[in-house]
């Protein structure tokens, strides 16, 4: 279970991400103001540099949600033992195992069972042919 201060740290770190989305959104506004206001006045590099600001400004309010959203979730919801990760990944629990022993995947060993993460990619993708 949580301390009260690190649930206050937490909520702490909720609002700033807030404000900062709040900040990019009104930045955002304001480019989006000034493209109408010089809309035939501006260079094409004005224009280009706004919208890079702006595809920026999305980029980093995309990554902040995401990041709200995994605050909000239960850690415990991210974790399956060796035969869940097996049947998802279409692998053996044995070679599982194996990536867990040598570090090559996210997962902790508590007694005699490995809890692995489930936010990582499948390491299918890692594996050279």
């Amino acid at each position: 279970m949580l301390s009260d201060r690190t649930k206050s740290i937490i909520q702490m770190g909720r609002m700033q991400v807030r404000n900062r989305m709040s900040d990019l959104a009104s930045e955002n506004s304001g480019i989006h103001l000034q493209q109408i206001a010089t809309a035939f006045s501006s260079t094409p590099e004005e224009d280009k540099q706004r919208k890079d600001q702006l595809k920026k400004n999305k980029e980093e309010i995309k990554e902040l949600q995401q990041f709200l959203e995994r605050l909000d979730v239960n850690p415990l919801e991210n974790v399956c033992i060796i035969n869940e990760a097996s049947k998802a990944w279409g692998m053996t629990e044995e070679y599982i195992e194996e990536l867990c022993v040598n570090e090559i995947i996210k997962a902790i060993k508590i007694g005699n069972e490995w809890l692995v993460d489930t936010l990582q990619p499948n390491p299918k993708a890692n594996i050279v042919k």
